[in-house]
């Protein structure tokens, strides 16, 4: 099988939970929005996740650190 790797950037931006509670509630209270966006750190918003057929790979990009889940060990069936 071939390898193809699938990779996401992003960026957590609290502006668009606030956008959404603002759509489906139609209020938006100003206290509840800066706790909501205090509550993500600043070295906790910007990552590269990468997708393969055998692994997925979150790299903070803020703090520089990197996870790695083989999915193998997410999937395992274990017999009785």
């Amino acid at each position: 099988m071939e390898k193809q790797t699938v990779v996401i950037e992003y960026y957590v931006n609290t502006q668009y939970w606030l956008d959404a509670y603002y759509a489906k509630y139609g209020v938006l209270d100003h206290d509840f929005a800066q706790k909501l966006n205090d509550s993500t750190p600043d070295n906790m918003r910007h990552f590269t996740m990468s997708f393969n057929n055998e692994k997925l790979v979150i790299l903070n990009k803020d703090k520089n650190e990197i996870n790695t889940f083989y999915y193998k060990d997410f999937f395992c069936i274990k017999k009785n």
